[in-house]
Formats: C-alpha cells, structure tokens, sequence
C-alpha cells in the first residue's frame, strides 16, 4: 500500500445533492450558486481574492509544520487564486491550481500578474474539473481550500483515488473542508443551504477516514477547529451587517432581498 500524510481540519456541518455524470457532476458542484456578483459580495467580507473565512491566517495553518520548498504542490478549487499566491510568496513552490469557473482562472491570472514580482515559486493556474491531465506521481503537496466539500458522496470515493493516483508515495494531502457530526439537519440549517444555493456534500471525520484509507491513504490526522470558525462566523456576520449600505449599493449586483437573506445565512451559523 502507498504511504501517504494526511492532514484535515474539519468544521461544522451541512448536506448533500445527488448527480450522475463524474465529470458532470464536478462541473455542477463546483459551479453552483457562484455567480460573479455574489463572488463580489463575498469578497467584501473575507477580503479580495479569497472565497472563504480566514484569509491568510488559514493559510499558514494549513502548512505549519510543513515544509514546501522545492514541492510541486496542487491546488484543488483554487478560487480567485489568492490562497495559492500567498503560499508562492513565501515558499520556492511549483504551483499549479484547477478550478472549474472559466471566470475565476482569468481573475486568478489577473491576481498572479499583480503579484509576479513578490514570487518566491511558481504558479499556473487552469480551467478543469478533473485531474486527468495529470500524470501520476506528479506531485508532492495536494491542498485544498472548503473546496471538496461540493464533491457529490457519490463520485469523493473516485476523486480521492485520483488524488491519490498524481501524488508521489510518501507525499502529503492538506485539507481544510467540512464535515458534520451527523445527517439529520435542522430546518434552519437545511434552510441556510437553500438560500446559498450551493452544493453541500458532507460526510463525518469517521467516514472521511474511511474513504481515505480505502483508496490508499495513511496516516490520517484530524484537527477540528469547529470553535475557530464559530468566531470567524460571528465576524463575517457583524462586517455584513456593517456594510449593509454599501452591499446594497453595488450596482447590478446583489440585490435588497438577496442581501437579507445572506445575512440570515450568517446568522444562523454564528
């Protein structure tokens, strides 16, 4: 069996959607609910380029006691590109980032031009919902973002295996996803995932491990930093709140309604 580290941090809880196509229902999860204006909404309140709660902080806690220079290192759900562009600026990496947005790779490019001259590594990013373009064995680091969580429950146990097929033996997974302690949500919470019109496909730590492990993983550490992003979640909650002039300001983008009912959804998960 292959030897590989693994490392996850998980966070709360949400649910799941049914697909068929792999490829298809890649696209579908990675795409659905993020619209470019709602992406504008989001950076205001997690900063410019950053698509989730704790911008570069979570960044370094991801990587502490891990060492990336000289690594090949992928980025699944790379987003706007700023998680990647940050890691390249402090550490000699070759670095490559997939997501599945055509908008997304272009803003990220756009992002990676501003930064080309604060670079210690290298960076590319590409348009792709699959990892078949890789060959195996190419790299030494995969990370990824609260990005696997879109996965469909049908197809994680398919994608992990890719993972695993491009990772070198001995090589390292860091996730930062989210997991639930059980299925069966409450109406407010089945309610917030309605309103962000997202694909939320969790399963709990023991069922992470579980798939994990079959596909040929090892080592498998779990760091539940749940209480972490409750305080995070509260802070999102007061900055919209905050700005709530200014969101219903933007031009052609989110609108009065669509506001209230994103901050319903940060209230309900303070």
């Amino acid at each position: 069996m292959k030897k590989y580290w693994c490392f996850f941090i998980a966070i709360w809880f949400v649910t799941t959607h049914l697909f068929c196509n792999i490829d298809q229902l890649a696209q579908e999860a990675a795409t659905q609910g993020y619209h470019q204006e709602f992406i504008g909404l989001v950076e205001m309140i997690y900063g410019k380029g950053f698509l989730s709660q704790g911008g570069e902080d979570s960044i370094d806690q991801m990587f502490e006691g891990v060492d990336l220079d000289g690594c090949a290192l992928l980025d699944i759900g790379s987003g706007l590109g700023l998680p990647l562009i940050y890691t390249a600026k402090n550490y000699e990496v070759r670095a490559v980032g997939i997501e599945a947005q055509k908008w997304m790779v272009e803003r990220a490019n756009r992002n990676l031009q501003n930064a080309s001259e604060e670079l210690k590594g290298t960076v590319d990013f590409l348009n792709a919902n699959n990892l078949r373009q890789f060959s195996d064995q190419t790299f030494d680091v995969v990370m990824s973002k609260e990005a696997l969580l879109h996965i469909p429950l049908e197809i994680k146990e398919q994608f992990f295996k890719e993972i695993c097929r491009v990772l070198k033996p001995g090589s390292q997974i860091v996730i930062l996803d989210w997991m639930h302690s059980r299925p069966n949500y409450t109406s407010k919470t089945k309610r917030m995932m309605e309103i962000d019109e997202v694909a939320y496909n969790l399963i709990s730590p023991a069922e992470y491990e579980e798939v994990l492990s079959k596909v040929g993983f090892s080592d498998v550490r779990i760091n539940d930093i749940t209480s972490q992003y409750a305080k995070l979640s509260e802070e999102s909650k007061n900055k919209i709140i905050s700005l709530k002039s200014a969101i219903q300001s933007i031009p052609n983008g989110i609108q009065k309604s669509d506001f209230r009912r994103r901050q319903s959804t940060a209230i309900r998960r303070s």
